[in-house]
């Protein structure tokens, strides 16, 4: 009996040996290159998805109606050097309009942005991030960090980019304005 349980002490002994020296064992030049390309292409991919957030992010969003708002809009355009973004928002609540000026930075996948309304000027900048866009990128979510002095601007909202509506057929022409007699 004192054999076997000698015998079973020196394998398990032997496996927590075996597993200690696998913790400690350097990396072999394969494995190194294996890391540093991975993270390389998460960089590409990561600098890929700003330059998608950049081409498509000028344009009209808007935010579907909800128990709390009416209507939540952004207009939005891309700066010249492309990594910042201006634009504007329009929320309706209880049908009193409020529109106010946004300026913000695209990085590592999200806008962040500040708000203002410029007829307060005294009041606090809020902010947001916008992000998550789906695989079209024609939605966002609207994520408030910090509201500003008007505390109607949702916490949460999704915005989507309207699509324009394709024509049916041929444009109507309507008579000519020649008399044809």
């Amino acid at each position: 009996m004192k054999i076997r349980k000698i015998i079973f002490l020196l394998s398990v002994l032997g496996i927590l040996s075996c597993k200690k020296n696998g913790e400690n064992k350097p990396l072999t030049l394969q494995d190194k290159i294996s890391i540093r390309d991975s993270i390389g292409a998460e960089k590409i991919s990561q600098i890929a998805n700003d330059q998608t957030i950049k081409d498509t992010i000028s344009g009209v969003w808007k935010a579907g109606y909800s128990h709390d708002y009416e209507l939540f809009s952004i207009t939005l355009e891309n700066t010249k050097n492309r990594d910042s973004i201006k634009g504007t928002y329009r929320f309706t609540l209880q049908d009193k309009p409020e529109e106010g000026i946004i300026t913000g930075i695209i990085s590592q996948g999200k806008a962040i942005i500040e708000f203002h309304n410029p007829s307060n000027p005294s009041a606090h900048k809020g902010k947001a991030i916008l992000s998550d866009w789906t695989v079209d990128y024609k939605e966002m979510n609207w994520e408030l960090i910090k509201p500003s002095e008007q505390p109607s601007i949702p916490e949460t909202c999704i915005f989507h980019k309207p699509v324009p509506l394709k024509s049916i057929g041929r444009p109507f022409m309507g008579k000519s304005s020649r008399n044809t007699k």
